[in-house]
């Protein structure tokens, strides 16, 4: 169906190398734009009507890369913040789980924010760490606020279980159609729990079946141009905190293994992380840690660290 929505379209257009060149055309109160009939009655009549009585709603856009889920995410959070006398633009976007938790803090009740992961592929489980113990933090004191909340993520499977099936509201499945993009299927939380329960072990997006075959077509209001810069800046900083990440992680490692080595027993490293740091290793752990240490080193050509004297 189409419906009509105030505000700037975006004229999307690609230069030589496909950076986007696009621009705002003239505002206009009454833009036409398509959307699936049975996902905007949905929005209208059941998430609109959440958020004025106090509910929020925290919504999954799932779906490989390049599959759309973030055009349908930002489109969705356009049409609810119209609905709800709210906002929605590129301020409204997060890319690290650190800017996600800041939104949620500031965004005042009625606006839609987005977490787009879309760019995490470098550190997926470490960033759906964050991201979950962000959700989990959050949600008690977001209800109130009446957010409409966007998270894209590859796989529902990637989302903690009590996040996935009880906090999330619902889940929209974007895939391709052979080569044809904009294709979703939604899913509400029966559905979602259902899905979780019967693919959890195998990570099988498909075991469960949502709601009818639904399209939606390429549409925005946000500056694209902006979106692209913002999202490579965030791909820049993710990437720099992987490297020092990835090298404090190498360097305990090393340490935990020239103190095994050296005659420390994993349950004595633990109990005595536990004096030291918040974030405690078990013996389990360590005795991983070790004995991949050890397999590492040795299949790029190194053997065990001596021990110090």
């Amino acid at each position: 169906m189409k419906i009509q929505l105030p505000g700037r379209i975006w004229n999307f257009k690609d230069d030589k190398d496909g950076n986007e060149i696009g621009e705002f055309s003239e505002y206009k109160k009454d833009n036409e734009v398509y959307v699936d009939g049975i996902h905007y009655n949905d929005m209208k009549d059941v998430y609109a009507k959440r958020q004025k009585h106090k509910w929020d709603n925290w919504i999954l856009y799932c779906g490989d890369e390049g599959d759309g889920k973030s055009m349908m995410a930002k489109e969705d959070c356009y049409v609810m913040a119209h609905l709800c006398d709210g906002k929605f633009g590129v301020e409204q976007i997060s890319w690290t789980p650190k800017q996600f938790g800041n939104l949620i803090d500031e965004s005042p009740p009625g606006y839609s924010i987005l977490y787009d992961e879309g760019i995490t592929g470098l550190d997926t489980q470490r960033t759906m760490s964050a991201v979950n113990h962000i959700l989990r933090v959050k949600s008690t004191m977001c209800r109130k606020k009446r957010l409409f909340v966007a998270i894209c993520i590859p796989s529902l499977f990637d989302i903690q279980k009590g996040i996935a099936i009880r906090r999330t509201f619902g889940m929209v499945k974007i895939y391709t159609n052979e080569t044809q993009r904009g294709m979703f299927t939604y899913y509400n939380r029966t559905n979602k729990r259902k899905l979780y329960i019967k693919g959890k072990q195998f990570e099988d997006m498909d075991i469960h079946k949502g709601g009818p075959p639904s399209r939606f077509l390429k549409w925005s209001f946000i500056d694209e141009k902006l979106y692209e810069k913002r999202k490579d800046e965030a791909h820049k900083e993710i990437y720099n905190e992987t490297e020092s990440f990835n090298k404090f992680k190498e360097q305990r490692n090393a340490l935990l293994n020239i103190m095994y080595n050296n005659g420390w027993k994993q349950g004595k490293i633990s109990e005595s992380m536990k004096k030291y740091t918040t974030f405690n290793l078990s013996s389990q752990q360590i005795s991983n840690i070790t004995s991949d240490y050890v397999k590492n080193s040795r299949d790029i050509g190194f053997s065990r660290l001596p021990v110090p004297n």
